[in-house]
């Protein structure tokens, strides 16, 4: 069945949290701007930027539902904010320097019109430089394991955070993998869309700080019930893999890095990538 909601409501809340985005953020809005669904409302969660963040919002006032400017304490407290203030049946978080596919709220609404999962996961398109580099498909099935969705592709019932919870601010780099784990351990219904939802830059702060987000998995997965021999096996596989991948790199292999993550990308049959703006 569909699932219900009050017909006031939109069937999306997106969520932009941010904090000195001036450089990127005007792609993440008109990406939004641009979807063919309409059903939804958008909020943007400021960390009380001091660059042009707050210009470029204003510039688009017309798009925008809310607009919180102050400051918090660190992403997962702007994502809570987000949440708590949100109206939409399924909530998606945009950041600043991803942006969505133009149909990627339609896809998802065509899927809820038809079945009530808790969460909707599609695939993301990574970029470096305005260059396409790989797609990374979803299998919620292996969270337990690693982060195997994409957060920028993933649409939760808003009622789920309620259930089992939010962001947890103790989290600074893979609170989102935490986050979809207990999701996960609590029974959430998970959804896969055979197509490329969100795009995101390469470079972010938790693949520069890639040791430390590892040590948080590990964290997450230990409070989340993951026996710990998987645990372990998950902590050395992922470790060793990113430790050979930035050996190659410093060593010049990246083309070898750049085949290998390719082969290992499952295919999904979309239309021609929509490049960065």
């Amino acid at each position: 069945m569909p699932t219900a909601r009050a017909a006031s409501e939109p069937l999306f809340s997106v969520i932009t949290a941010c904090r000195n985005a001036g450089d990127c953020i005007e792609r993440a809005m008109t990406s939004v701007r641009d979807q063919t669904c309409r059903d939804y409302q958008y909020l943007i969660i400021d960390g009380a930027s001091t660059d042009d963040t707050l210009r470029l919002v204003e510039r688009n006032r017309d798009l925008v539902s809310l607009c919180l400017s102050e400051p918090d304490r660190g992403i997962s407290d702007a994502f809570n904010k987000g949440i708590a203030r949100a109206s939409g049946a399924y909530v998606v978080m945009v950041n600043a320097d991803d942006w969505l596919e133009p149909d990627a709220l339609a896809r998802v609404a065509a899927l809820v019109a038809r079945g009530q999962a808790d969460v909707y996961c599609g695939y993301q398109r990574y970029w470096e430089r305005g260059v396409e580099r790989s797609v990374f498909g979803a299998d919620p099935e292996r969270l337990p394991r690693y982060m195997s969705i994409n957060h920028g592709a993933s649409f939760v019932r808003r009622s789920l955070f309620a259930r089992c919870g939010g962001f947890r601010l103790d989290y600074r780099l893979a609170m989102d993998y935490e986050l979809f784990l207990r999701f996960y351990r609590c029974g959430a219904t998970f959804q896969r869309v055979e197509a490329v939802l969100s795009n995101m830059d390469l470079g972010g702060r938790s693949d520069r700080a890639w040791s430390s987000a590892l040590a948080e998995v590990w964290r997450a997965q230990r409070a989340n019930g993951v026996p710990l021999a998987d645990a372990m096996a998950s902590f050395s596989f992922q470790l060793t893999k990113g430790a050979l991948r930035r050996l190659l790199e410093r060593l010049g292999g990246r083309r070898l890095v750049e085949r290998y993550r390719r082969a290992v990308q499952r295919s999904v049959r979309v239309p021609s990538p929509q490049r960065p703006r």
